[in-house]
């Protein structure tokens, strides 16, 4: 996802569910706007998150594999970076999963 080049304006929608947590912001920001430049005219992104501040590497679930780094996005931080490629923020909600605070951020291609 990270080197992901669609066609430009050929999607309805894009979503993202517990991917953007694996990435540093700068890796997310690239593929957030290749998700813009992918969607049509009023094309849908969806993006849920971990919910919280910081990074941190993680080895809970392989304490012999490598580790996995974790980066918890704010509803501001998420919001900003979404809406600083061009997207219209339509709808911002969260929910318990897994003991998780998760954040859902929703985005139209204006």
């Amino acid at each position: 996802i990270l080197f992901w080049s669609p066609r430009e304006g050929t999607l309805d929608g894009v979503w993202v569910n517990r991917t953007f947590q694996h990435f540093k912001p700068e890796e997310t920001q690239r593929v957030v706007a290749s998700a813009f430049r992918a969607l049509a005219r009023d094309g849908v992104l969806g993006v849920i998150v971990p919910e919280g501040t910081g990074s941190f590497e993680d080895r809970a679930h392989d304490l012999e594999g490598p580790s996995r780094w974790i980066h918890l996005y704010t509803e501001k931080q998420l919001s900003s970076m979404i809406e600083q490629t061009g997207f219209r923020i339509l709808r911002v909600g969260r929910r318990e999963a897994d003991g998780i605070s998760e954040l859902l951020v929703i985005g139209k291609r204006v």
